[in-house]
């Protein structure tokens, strides 16, 4: 068996086919999604329902508790966690990775059809239920913080500036915002309330006139028409204090106060200062590069940057591609210091610069090649996939350098260049081939491995072995190509 016949006798389709993988593992190296890990979807369903009215506890025993009897029985049921809070409940379905999700589905539409007996007759929502992308963890978060600027203008800004330019961004899936806008709170004193011998539908038809936004008409321009509405204006707490209810002053039954409309609100913190902020997470879809939306990202807030509101500060304040790129570059620096190290001991080994480089050309070729072929199984560039490079540093130039020294042995008996390309090659070529697919065998249980693990090692055995089988590949074409321009007998 000689393997090499092919590269010996077509030189020039050789080399054709030698440039197109360089081509083609370039252009996929640029084109690969750049995460920390590969992407791991784990299948989960959640169910929701709404019960108007209800206390956490009453939706757990007369909501959550039907469901999860029902649900429970669906195939390929991992883990079920359900929450029960006032007027709703959810449920989350975490299913086996190699589910099939279509019959998950047909099964939990069943269950959800077999519960409605069992569930109260006046939900105000059905139970209804949605896929969870697991890959939604925010990857950047911008801040906009301001000292003179009020919340609420600041959550109008965000949401009508901000949100719709970040999710114009390729790649990213999804926004949100966090920090609500401002308002007033009116806290009536049910006592003082009663010995004015007043209702809370009272206070409440009264705040409501007073607050009430006026029409005034309209103005018709000709090209454009203009309503005119008068606004009462009630973030001012003390008119709102002014207001009469029959003869007695809100003020009066009432405490008013400015604040957010959430439970919480959030604010950048530095030794310096405490300002209340804005915060915006963006989350990118499952393909797409981590460090390429960074860098959207940021070159978007810095020319934002100028627009904001006077007073005004938009910041990245984290920024996930950051220790990424860190982690990434490095595993690239190891990779580097692995290829110098080779081929050192390559040419400490052989002697010659010629013999050495030979065989040193082989690993670059081949992870390029690589390259290629992870784009194709859409891997991305991530810590397993370099690790694995990283590893197939030692077994790429193997093949080559036994191929190159059956080759040099049978120069240095006497024959020529290409009789001896043609003797060693066809000496060595079983061995090679046994040595390759020994070393391929080795990762082959990586790929049965259950669950999660198996799913983020999938990559990293694919991969290696991906590189030793093109490495074994290159190793024919550098040893019989190049051999007779660097080795003279």
């Amino acid at each position: 068996m000689n393997l090499s016949s092919p590269f010996i006798k077509r030189p020039v389709m050789t080399t054709f086919v030698m440039l197109a993988i360089l081509i083609a593992g370039i252009s996929a190296y640029f084109k690969l999604p750049v995460s920390d890990l590969p992407v791991v979807h784990k299948p989960k369903l959640v169910v929701f329902a709404g019960y108007s009215g209800a206390s956490p506890d009453v939706m757990l025993e007369e909501v959550t508790i039907p469901l999860e009897k029902s649900l429970s029985v669906i195939k390929g049921l991992k883990e079920m966690s359900s929450r029960s809070m006032q007027g709703h409940t959810s449920i989350t379905l975490e299913f086996d990775l190699n589910q099939n999700m279509e019959e998950v589905v047909q099964e939990l539409v069943a269950a959800l059809n077999h519960a409605e007996h069992t569930l109260p007759d006046n939900l105000s929502q059905k139970p209804t239920y949605y896929r969870q992308d697991n890959d939604k963890d925010p990857i950047v978060f911008v801040l906009l913080t301001s000292k003179t600027v009020p919340l609420g203008a600041m959550r109008q800004y965000a949401d009508t500036f901000l949100l719709p330019r970040l999710k114009r961004i390729p790649g990213v899936a999804e926004t949100q915002t966090y920090g609500s806008e401002r308002a007033c709170w009116i806290k009536i004193n049910p006592d003082l309330l009663a010995a004015r011998s007043l209702s809370f539908t009272d206070v409440v038809q009264t705040v409501r006139a007073h607050t009430a936004q006026d029409a005034l008409g309209e103005i018709d321009t000709g090209s454009r028409s203009l309503s005119l509405e008068l606004f009462q204006n009630p973030d001012q707490i003390k008119r709102l204090k002014d207001i009469y209810i029959g003869n007695i002053k809100l003020g009066d039954i009432a405490e008013i106060s400015e604040e957010s409309k959430e439970a919480q609100e959030f604010h950048f913190v530095t030794k310096e200062e405490v300002l209340p902020c804005i915060g915006i997470s963006i989350m990118k879809t499952s393909d797409a590069n981590t460090v390429t939306i960074s860098e959207e990202v940021n070159s978007l807030v810095g020319a934002m940057q100028n627009e904001v509101p006077a007073g005004s500060h938009l910041r990245v304040w984290f920024d996930k591609a950051q220790w990424i790129g860190d982690s990434l570059m490095d595993v690239k620096l190891s990779l580097v210091i692995a290829f110098l190290l080779v081929c050192i001991v390559i040419y400490m080994s052989l002697g010659r610069l010629s013999d050495a480089i030979i065989p040193s050309l082989a690993l670059p070729m081949s992870l390029v090649g690589t390259f290629a072929a992870m784009y194709l199984l859409d891997y991305s560039l991530d810590l397993l996939s370099l690790l694995a490079l990283t590893l197939s540093v030692g077994f790429v130039v193997d093949d080559a350098i036994v191929v190159l020294e059956a080759i040099v042995r049978q120069q240095e008996s006497g024959k020529e260049s290409k009789t001896a390309s043609f003797d060693g090659s066809k000496q060595i070529s079983f061995t090679v081939l046994s040595m390759t697919v020994s070393l391929v065998a080795v990762f082959i249980p990586l790929l049965f491995m259950p669950g999660s693990n198996g799913k983020l090692f999938r990559e990293f055995s694919v991969t290696l072995a991906v590189a030793i089988l093109v490495g074994f590949y290159i190793a024919f074409f550098n040893a019989h190509a190049l051999q007779p321009l660097f080795v003279k007998a």
